[in-house]
């Protein structure tokens, strides 16, 4: 939460528990309130619905965007993947991709 930038893209793939969501969108609101350009910031979590973070990062007033990837359309490499046979990965949950933006 060190990050501080005045413009710019980001993407963000936090861990997966409210607090640290929340505590995220917390600080990328605050980086959007202050941003000196254009800001914006995707954002990639489980669908999660009934959850706080998840709660949280759709009800911000910087939330522009939502996309629902369902758990068959999409995966990823994990961090092990060098041990793995294969290093590819179905992910076990549909993902919701949440776009946070300024007006600039």
């Amino acid at each position: 939460f060190q990050f501080k930038p005045t413009s710019g893209s980001f993407e963000s793939n936090p861990p997966f528990d409210d607090a640290t969501i929340s505590k995220m969108v917390l600080h990328m609101e605050s980086l959007l309130k202050g941003a000196k350009g254009p800001m914006s910031f995707a954002i990639i979590i489980p669908f999660l619905p009934d959850q706080v973070g998840w709660t949280r990062v759709q009800a911000s007033r910087y939330s522009r965007g939502h996309l629902l990837v369902p758990q068959g359309e999409h995966g990823y490499f994990e961090g092990s993947q060098h041990d793995r046979i294969t290093r590819f990965r179905v992910a076990p949950f549909d993902t919701s991709v949440f776009f946070l933006q300024n007006d600039s």
